[in-house]
Parts: C-alpha cells; structure tokens; sequence
C-alpha cells in the first residue's frame, strides 16, 4: 500500500466522488468544500499495491493558541476509505502516516472531530476540547434588553471590512480562552463562505463602531445558533434580546458556546432550561518533549518531577522523562522511582486541561507519587477551551 499526497486535479476529484460516497453531505457543500478548501491545504491518498485509489484523509492547517503561545498544527477530516477496503488496515495506515508528517514537522499535536470517539482512540487521540449546548423556549429570552446597537447581516448585506471585524471579535473571546483555533482574515473568508452556503446569517453586535460579539444563526425546525461570540456580558445580552423577537414565528432555540461558561446563571429560572456538554474535539499529542516543555515553564525553580510516557504508535515516545523548570532530559527507561506514569492519551487530556488529575486517578488511569500531587494540580488544572470547527 502507498500513502501520498494528492497532487493533481484528477486525484482530487477521486477525492471528492469518495466523500460523496461515504458522507451526507449536501452537493453544494461537496462543491464548494473541494472548490476552496482542499486545494489549500493537504490531501493525503492510500493506494493498493495495484494502484487503486481506496482512502483519503484531508489535513487543514490552522493555529492553535494554547495558553499565551501559538503554535501550527493540523485539523484532520474526511478521514474515508472506500467501503469495499475497509477492515484491512488501511485507515490506520492512513492515520499513522499523517501522525508522522505532523511529527516531522515539528507539531505538538494532531486534532480532529470524531463520530464517534472510539474511533480513534487506540491511535492515542482523546477528547480535548468540548461545547455547551443550551435549548430552552425561545420565551425565556424576554428578560434580556438591547444594550448596543445591533445589525442582521445574510449574504446579500454582507461587506468587505466585516472580515476584519470579525476576525477581531473572534479572537478577543478566545483571549482569555486556554485553547483555541486562532482564524485569520483568511480563514474568515471561507467561515463566512460556509454560513451562507448553509443559508446562515450573522447577528452582529456593536458599541462605538466595534463589533462587540456576533451570532451565527440558522432558521431550521427552530432557532439553532451554532456559534456565539462575545466580549462582555452586555454584548451577550445584546444578541440575545435580538434572538428574542424570533418568538412570534419559532417556538424554541438551541445555540452553542463555550464550556464553563455557565449562561444558565443568567436567566431567572433554569426549569425550562436544558444544558448539554458535548465533547466535540479530540488531540494527539505527537511530540511529547514540546508538551513537557511547556509545562516546565509553569514549574517553581525549586520543583521537578519525573514521567514515563506510554505510546503504542511511536515507541521512540516510549521513554523516562526529567522535568524541571525550563528544562528536560532525559532519565534511564529503568528507573523505579518515577512520578508520574501515563499513556499518550491521558497526556494529551491532562496537558491541555480538558480532565484534571483527580477525574484520571478516580479511574485508575494513571499512576502519580503523591509527594508531588501538588504540582499536578496546578499543572494539571481543567481549563476552558474553545474549538468549534468543521472544517
């Protein structure tokens, strides 16, 4: 079997014939998904040993900003192989082969939205990042009043600047975010793209000619909200006191946010009220030594600890590691004595503060010398992160 990137029109369009055949998605967005997207960014294709194309896996690069850094990686999607392929080892093949590039490249980590989150668990991915869902009658809006101007933009009121705008809006809330997609001007022309292929619209907020927050809204059996970004609580309240006057012609409304962002303190009564944590987003963490150096940034110059990482894909991550402030090295794989013992996994949901220690130790996942649980703790706080992505 050969692994490689898909480099010609022709291939691309075997690409696009497989999607077609493996997912549900609308023709348009099929179109349009391969129109822009795909030729950006990197297609991987697996073939038999006679040639014959059976998989693809897309891998869309984006920016991730993790704490105060901000760091390259790559989104993966449209993982498929062909139906009458499967079960054969290509699609781990596939993935492996993907890890390796990112790998190569210096990556800290790998990360994607499964269907299932069993999928990909034995190649080392875990949950990450995840979403709070809120649905409640559309009535239970009546509280929130108009605080800023406010603007209903689809495509046909649509302008050039509004990119900027968002752009700005956008990474404002993901300021005080752990972990995030930071997204350019770039990436907001084809977010845009994608809503009004959808037949979505934006409401926007805005105090003092500044976008303060903005909606992303679908009119489906109700009122769905698929992204909501904001700056303050006004600019929150805002966009919801718009939401409101939807009530005469929908019953109820549905949007998603953020975790740990607690929205239901803000309405008077949570009885009508339904709030639903959603993992969306798995990692993989490729290159353990960056991972732990940027935990030994957040270590007292007094402090140290040793780990020992378990890897079933790369055994070259197999090993003891010293960790000090700023600085790691290596120990002998035969020590005894060590801190901390963890698989790949349970490293990826730790260092980007998607589970803390306790929820692993309750487990039984890992093994920690208490002497030093007072460091895990603080390294190892549960964070608020933010990835809301689809493509």
């Amino acid at each position: 079997m050969l692994v490689s990137r898909c480099n010609s029109k022709s291939e691309l369009n075997l690409c696009k014939r497989l999607w077609n055949n493996c997912f549900s998605d609308e023709s348009n967005y099929v179109e349009w998904y391969f129109e822009n997207i795909a030729p950006q960014n990197s297609v991987l294709t697996i073939k038999d040993d006679h040639n014959n194309f059976i998989g693809m896996l897309h891998e869309n690069s984006y920016t991730l900003k993790i704490g105060n850094t901000y760091t390259e990686s790559d989104y993966i999607v449209g993982v498929a192989i062909s139906p009458t392929y499967q079960n054969q080892g290509y699609f781990k093949k596939l993935m492996i082969e993907s890890l390796t590039m990112a790998k190569e490249k210096n990556y800290e980590l790998q990360f994607l939205s499964p269907i299932d989150k069993s999928i990909y668990h034995n190649l080392g991915f875990s949950y990450i990042s995840s979403l709070s869902e809120y649905s409640l009658p559309l009535k239970e809006l009546n509280i929130f009043n108009k605080t800023q101007d406010s603007f209903i933009i689809d495509k046909e009121t649509f302008y050039e600047n509004l990119y900027d705008d968002l752009e700005f809006a956008y990474n404002n809330f993901l300021e005080d975010k752990f972990l995030g997609v930071k997204k350019s001007k770039k990436d907001f022309k084809n977010f845009v793209d994608e809503v009004f292929l959808e037949n979505g619209f934006f409401i926007l907020s805005k105090k003092e000619n500044l976008i303060t927050g903005f909606a992303i809204v679908f009119k489906l059996e109700n009122i769905f909200v698929k992204e909501l970004i904001y700056s303050s609580l006004d600019s929150l309240k805002n966009i919801l006191s718009v939401l409101k006057g939807y009530q005469n012609y929908y019953k109820n409304i549905s949007f998603l946010t953020a975790e740990n962002l607690f929205l239901e303190d803000f309405f008077l009564s949570n009885k009508n009220i339904k709030k639903t944590v959603k993992n969306k987003i798995q990692g993989r963490i490729v290159n353990p030594i960056l991972t732990l150096n940027r935990l030994s940034k957040s270590l007292l110059n007094s402090e140290n600890f040793s780990v020992k990482i378990l890897d079933n894909i790369f055994p070259e991550n197999n090993k003891v590691f010293l960790v000090e402030k700023e600085k790691i090295s290596l120990l002998d794989n035969r020590i005894k004595n060590i801190d901390l013992i963890l698989d790949i996994r349970d490293l990826t949901s730790l260092a980007f503060g998607f589970r803390n220690i306790q929820s692993l130790l309750f487990q039984g996942n890992i093994f920690l010398n208490n002497e030093k649980r007072e460091i895990f703790d603080r390294l190892f706080e549960k964070k608020v992160n933010y990835i809301n992505q689809d493509f």
